[in-house]
């Protein structure tokens, strides 16, 4: 029985986790999780781009 508790839980975040990502990029969100995302022009956050020069 516990099992299925424990799998019943992680379906669950697992689909909300699917639907939060989702509705934001239905809003438009360039970058989910990102704190500048709605000041942000461009596709990726400056965060992104300066961790790739290095």
């Amino acid at each position: 029985m516990g099992d299925v508790i424990i799998i019943v839980v992680l379906v669950i975040a697992l689909g909300l986790a699917i639907w939060y990502i989702w509705s934001n990029k239905k809003k438009g969100v360039g970058c989910i999780g990102c704190p500048m995302s709605a000041q942000c022009h461009s596709k990726c956050c400056p965060e992104s781009e300066e961790s790739g020069k290095k």
